[in-house]
């Protein structure tokens, strides 16, 4: 059983939570470097008194997130898109025996075990190697992971393709 609570839900119901949210993403604005903020009143306005840097967002990045949050359905649609392939490629690496954390974001953590290749930074440099790029971790307990952001299908493919 799993219950999905909206985050909105959580902070009209507890006044200690705070959900923040990227505009990088999913809403295809990485560059802008914008997110914002929901929580009580008291608590955002306590944060902004002691976090609030003395330069404000430029315009440019206030009209864009202002056009994003407006065009919902843009973002949406890129939603379902990063779900789609999400589920795609997670089902591609899982039938090649590698296992495949569930995710919920645009990005998979995938285990890769020394059986497979050499072992997850041996895949690492090998990708690296014909530029495509993941994130690998030389640290306990992620040493045999590597993190897979979602790409466009093109891009997942040519993953898929050099891991077959």
């Amino acid at each position: 059983y799993q219950r999905r609570v909206h985050g909105v839900e959580l902070v009209r119901d507890f006044d200690n939570v705070v959900i923040l949210r990227s505009f990088s993403k999913g809403y295809s604005l990485a560059g802008m470097r914008c997110g914002y903020g929901i929580g009580s009143k008291d608590l955002i306005n306590a944060m902004q008194q002691k976090t609030k840097d003395s330069y404000n967002m430029n315009i440019l990045a206030q009209a864009a997130a202002t056009a994003a949050l407006v065009n919902c359905d843009a973002a949406a649609q890129t939603w379902e898109k990063v779900r789609s392939e999400r589920k795609r490629v997670a089902e591609s690496l899982s039938l090649l025996g590698l296992y495949v954390a569930p995710s919920q974001s645009n990005f998979i953590l995938v285990t890769v075990p020394e059986s497979f290749r050499g072992g997850a930074e041996s895949v690492y440099n090998e990708l690296k190697a014909q530029a495509i790029f993941v994130r690998y971790f030389k640290h306990p307990r992620l040493d045999d992971k590597l993190r897979i952001t979602i790409g466009t299908p093109e891009e997942n493919n040519a993953l898929l393709a050099a891991l077959r």
